[in-house]
């Protein structure tokens, strides 16, 4: 995980939501998140420096965007 961490820091902060959305997706994909998986994703992307305000905040706006172009 630390070697993934090591390649994934040099993204753009563009790349970095897409990445947190793309995770949030994939555990949501078949239900509601359980409690292991939202702590592994934060961890995961805490250790990226990323906040849980900033998680948070990604997945609203792409939430939002989703309604307003896709219906959703």
């Amino acid at each position: 995980q630390s070697q993934i961490i090591r390649d994934l820091n040099p993204l753009s902060q563009n790349q970095k939501d897409f990445l947190i959305i793309a995770a949030f997706e994939m555990i949501t994909c078949d239900g509601r998140p359980n409690e292991k998986e939202l702590n592994y994703a934060g961890n995961f992307f805490g250790e990226m420096g990323i906040s849980e305000q900033k998680i948070i905040e990604t997945i609203q706006k792409a939430d939002a965007l989703k309604s307003r172009y896709l219906g959703k």
